[in-house]
C-alpha cells in the first residue's frame, strides 16, 4: 500500500506518511531528532517473485519522515 502507519495509543490505525516510492518500507530508524529513517527494500519486485525478473529500482533510497 506504500504507506507508513502506526498503531496509536488509542489503538487506531494511522496513515503517517503514503508515496508511491515507499515500495515495501522497512528498516526503521528513529533518530535523535524525532525523524524516522526507512528504506524502502521493493522485496515484491526481486526476481523471486517476478518469474526470474529483477524489477527492483536502483539505487535504493534512505528516506526521512517528520513524526508527530
Amino acid at each position: 500500500n506504500h504507506a507508513v502507519r502506526r498503531v496509536t495509543p488509542a489503538g487506531r490505525l494511522e496513515t503517517l506518511a503514503r508515496d508511491p516510492r515507499l515500495r515495501w518500507p522497512d528498516s526503521f530508524g528513529l533518530g535523535p531528532d524525532n525523524f524516522l529513517y526507512l528504506t524502502a527494500a521493493q522485496i515484491h519486485l526481486t526476481p523471486k517473485w517476478n518469474n526470474g525478473q529483477d524489477r527492483v529500482q536502483y539505487p535504493f533510497r534512505l528516506y526521512k519522515l517528520k513524526l508527530p
